[in-house]
């Protein structure tokens, strides 16, 4: 009995060590320290879309993938700068109204609120 449980202990640490050793990768040269990418996203696009954007791989030498990859950091680039710039202009409406001495109670504190995302809204 000991030496089937050895054996099977064995058979199993292999496949244990095998199975770590397929887990781990080693970094590839083309890495460029890039974030490794392991999401996959389907986009349904236009055909002329489709076809600007394979024009432009084939010019840059680059691939689909890589140039989606920028544009969509780009546009998340662009959007979160716009929130800042929001939250910066609510932060100086505050403080003018803080400034104004207005009573700061909870009624005015929402009506202020109101205001401002009316504000914002336009």
């Amino acid at each position: 009995m000991t030496h089937t449980l050895r054996k099977h202990t064995k058979t199993h640490k292999k496949t244990l060590d095998m199975s770590i050793k397929k887990q781990t990768k080693t970094p590839s040269r083309h890495t460029d320290d890039r974030e490794h990418k392991d999401i996959t996203c389907a986009v349904r696009l236009p055909q002329s879309l489709y076809t600007a954007l394979s024009d432009a791989a084939k010019n840059t030498n680059s691939s689909l993938s890589d140039i989606m990859r920028e544009a969509i950091v780009e546009k998340l680039d662009k959007l979160r700068e716009a929130q800042i710039a929001k939250s910066l202009r609510r932060a100086e409406i505050e403080s003018r109204v803080a400034k104004l001495g207005l009573d700061t109670n909870s009624k005015s504190k929402a009506e202020l609120d109101a205001l401002l995302d009316l504000l914002e809204a336009s």
